[in-house]
């Protein structure tokens, strides 16, 4: 969980997200919670530092290793 804590010292980072990887420049690549419940869904997503902007990258681990 350290990835996630030093990721909300960064402005826009929401409390609910979770990190569990970065760019190494200040991007994440997140989990987010499911809609009304304390479980985090199987999607990953990526947070830009710069906007704070949340975009889905994939359904789950292994579309992101689909190299299809």
């Amino acid at each position: 969980m350290s990835e996630t804590a030093s990721s909300k010292a960064w402005t826009g980072f929401a409390p609910e997200e979770v990190a569990i990887g970065d760019n190494g420049g200040g991007d994440k690549l997140i989990l987010l919670p499911e809609s009304g419940s304390d479980r985090f869904g199987d999607s990953i997503f990526w947070w830009d530092h710069e906007t704070g902007d949340v975009n889905k990258l994939a359904d789950d681990f292994a579309e992101l290793l689909d190299d299809g």
